[in-house]
């Protein structure tokens, strides 16, 4: 591109996002250039796939998305029953079964809406382009009907994008996957508390008079909210993660989310489980929990405003019953042990201290850079958190031995 076309697309932008009546017939002006400029089908192409990643990163343009949970758990069912051979055909067979699912008049409108707040913010010709075209496409569904159409598409591809890059097909296809048998967890904590000693130890945290299906209740109820782990608890999960995700795209477009794909997903997370969640960090666990308990008994005003919503008495079942679970369960059989590792992946980086955040954004995205692991083992150490400082340093010894993650790649 030339140096006066840059400068004229320079002035369409600025013409563009100066909205005022005044300005008009310079807006019209700014337009006409844009839609001529879009009228070649490779240029529209092109602004389409750069709306596509924008919309990964603009927070304007987060209502241009299928809704992540409803579109992951609908995702993986249409996958299982899907019967086509893997391929592009089983790919474009599950875009429309998500698509007459999920598309609706109140997300386009959202869409729209999200697209005229993104174009004050962008500052360079392609952007404003991209949004142009999201915006005409949109339009055009519109004129549609909203029924099939392009732009609904689009969106698949945004979220099919989101759900492999945040973690969210990941996290359901673990959660998915962990020992959920309520009448199992009851007869597991009615033996354990039969014995005695569980039922003591309790008893001595102020949780006294529990039974067997209160706690199981609450350990049930815990699996959807469960505790979460710090980053260091889960930098092999960290590491898989990033491994699926850059490979996961190609292999979505080439094969459509085969069954055999989403086990594979499932077995990954398996391994990191087995990797992180060690003795020593069961022990750590369960000291946590005591603790927990203690302050409940001791000082329940301090945790009386965290806990306002849930209640002090849910707070304190959901601790009995993650403790119970780690004294008298098997890591490969404690569901909620499970659920609280794979759902760390994503709470690890909104609970983050704010002296951490800067380590665990960094390294939540790229697990193997050395020097910001270094640097998290420092820190950690000069704030005397001698166990988590040993395991950024045991994780660091272990990234030595691998070939590094790729970076993610978006899904074709």
């Amino acid at each position: 591109m030339g140096r006066s076309k840059n400068k004229s697309s320079r002035n369409a932008v600025s013409r563009f996002q100066q909205g005022s009546a005044k300005q008009a017939a310079e807006v019209l002006r700014a337009r006409e250039e844009m839609g001529r400029a879009l009228e070649d089908p490779a240029s529209f192409s092109q602004a389409l796939a750069v709306f596509g990643q924008l919309a990964l990163l603009l927070p304007q343009l987060r209502p241009c998305r299928f809704p992540l949970a409803d579109f992951v758990a609908g995702l993986t069912t249409a996958a299982r029953e899907c019967e086509l051979e893997p391929g592009p055909e089983r790919l474009s067979a599950l875009r429309a079964t998500l698509v007459e699912a999920m598309a609706s008049p109140a997300l386009l409108q959202a869409c729209q809406a999200g697209i005229q707040a993104a174009i004050p913010v962008v500052d360079d010709s392609e952007a404003l382009l991209a949004l142009t075209a999201g915006g005409a496409l949109s339009s055009s569904c519109v004129d549609a009907g909203g029924g099939p159409h392009a732009f609904w598409d689009v969106l698949f591809q945004v979220s099919l994008t989101d759900a492999v890059l945040s973690g969210a097909l990941l996290t359901y296809l673990a959660l998915e996957s962990v020992p959920q048998d309520g009448e199992a967890i009851q007869e597991a904590f009615a033996r354990a508390l039969a014995q005695g000693d569980e039922a003591r130890n309790l008893d001595e945290l102020g949780a006294s008079g529990l039974s067997p299906k209160d706690l199981a209740d609450a350990y049930r109820g815990a699996l959807r909210e469960p505790y979460h782990l710090q980053l260091d608890a889960i930098f092999h999960l960290a590491w898989t993660h990033v491994e699926i995700a850059s490979g996961l795209g190609k292999r979505i477009a080439n094969e459509g989310v085969p069954v055999s794909l989403l086990d594979e997903v499932v077995t990954r997370w398996r391994e990191a489980f087995e990797r992180d969640v060690d003795e020593a960090l069961r022990r750590e666990l369960k000291t946590w929990c005591r603790r927990r308990l203690e302050t409940l008994r001791d000082d329940p005003d301090s945790l009386e405003k965290v806990h306002a919503e849930r209640g002090l008495d849910a707070e304190r079942l959901r601790a009995a019953a993650s403790l119970l679970a780690l004294r008298c369960l098997e890591p490969s059989q404690d569901g909620l042990l499970q659920a609280v590792h794979i759902q760390s992946l994503q709470r690890s980086r909104i609970a983050a201290h704010e002296s951490e955040q800067g380590f665990v954004e960094k390294l939540w995205a790229q697990p193997n850079d050395g020097f910001a692991l270094e640097e998290f083992e420092r820190f950690l150490l000069s704030r005397s958190e001698s166990s988590r400082s040993r395991r950024v340093h045991r994780f660091r010894a272990w990234v030595r031995t691998q070939v590094p993650p790729s970076d993610p790649e978006p899904s074709e």
